[in-house]
């Protein structure tokens, strides 16, 4: 073991939080060849630290092989955060190569039925712990970790979610004050597993564009937009029309069957009365 390798380990043991933040400023390239030195249990502390998403670039620079042997020394919860944020090809060879009850139950985690909160929202919705610092979060976003809008989630080093935070409110606070300083804590997260019709009425939608999502636990899961939502359900709505719409045909097909079938019979039956009376 060189000494390169032994220093990390203490360093990961010691202090993990400050641990993680040095990975995370390193390019995931960097960060994956030192991650791969250390033991497996040593890692996956520190992976279970850092961010999901630093987290997932930097495993993803690894062997599908050595990448399970981290994610199966991890917390199931952290586990299925950094799983949640790799691409489909690299989460399903490092899936690939855990115990086939573990990679189910993560795989169970990560799938949500159709027409379901956790179905439509986006995995990639940027977080962050919110004993992070301000400056933390301005360097995060900088690097361009977050898809698109203006919101950073917090949680806690459990993943619970907690408040959240606008990047453009970032630079108007010193950067060494930490984020549950600042962070807003009035916006309530909605269930993976509600219904989008069910959430489709939540008083939020007022005020916010976008909102957690978390799971029965209160981990954090993700983000759904209003915008994906009314698309959603606007699309579930054309789809009942239509089929609705077949339905409808159908009925009024067999029903109208059903009218000439009568008017033939009782035209049959009144045919002989007529016919007695005519010749009498």
């Amino acid at each position: 073991m060189t000494e390169t390798v032994f220093l990390s380990i203490a360093y990961i043991e010691s202090k993990p939080d400050r641990a993680a933040r040095t990975l995370e400023s390193l390019n995931a390239e960097d960060a994956a060849e030192l991650m791969v030195s250390v033991p497996l249990r040593i890692a996956a502390v520190a992976f279970g630290h850092m961010n999901p998403w630093s987290g997932a670039r930097c495993i993803e620079n690894m062997p599908p092989e050595r990448a399970g042997g981290i994610i199966e020394h991890m917390p199931f919860l952290d586990a299925a955060a950094l799983l949640r944020m790799a691409s489909d090809a690299n989460r399903s060879a490092i899936l690939g190569n855990l115990p086939t009850k573990l990679a189910r139950a993560i795989k169970t985690s990560l799938t949500f039925p159709r027409g379901t909160v956790g179905a439509h929202m986006d995995k990639l919705a940027p977080s962050l712990q919110a004993t992070q610092t301000v400056a933390d979060a301005i360097k995060f976003a900088r690097q361009k970790r977050r898809p698109r809008g203006d919101i950073i989630f917090l949680t806690d080093a459990g993943r619970t979610y907690l408040g959240e935070v606008h990047i453009s409110e970032l630079l108007r606070h010193d950067g060494k004050a930490l984020l549950a300083e600042i962070m807003e804590t009035d916006i309530q997260a909605v269930l993976a597993r509600s219904s989008l019709s069910a959430v489709e009425s939540n008083p939020a939608w007022g005020r916010q564009s976008v909102l957690p999502v978390v799971g029965r636990k209160g981990n954090f899961l993700g983000a759904l937009s209003r915008a994906e939502m009314d698309a959603s359900l606007a699309r579930h709505f054309s789809d009942e029309h239509h089929a609705g719409g077949n339905v409808l045909m159908k009925n009024m097909a067999v029903g109208y069957a059903v009218t000439v079938y009568g008017l033939l019979k009782m035209i049959l039956h009144a045919a002989p009365a007529c016919d007695q009376g005519e010749s009498s």
